[in-house]
């Protein structure tokens, strides 16, 4: 690391009503929101079964991939 220092990014507020994904689950346990890098966002309710890990829409970044796993 070059330095303990950084500079912030400008906060962009931005607000979207979008709509939840078709049919709902029986068992809705969590509420999945897809952020793409074109701005547009997806939702959908998950069940208690299903496996949220599963449903990734765009693979995961390369540097990322172990991330949080054991």
């Amino acid at each position: 690391m070059k330095s303990d220092q950084y500079k912030r990014m400008p906060v962009v507020e931005r607000s979207e009503v979008i709509s939840l994904k078709y049919p709902y689950p029986p068992d809705p346990n969590m509420l999945l929101l897809h952020f793409y890098p074109d701005g547009h966002v997806e939702a959908e309710l998950v069940g208690k079964q299903q496996n949220h890990w599963e449903m990734r829409r765009l693979p995961i970044p390369e540097g990322h991939k172990d991330h949080g796993r054991n």
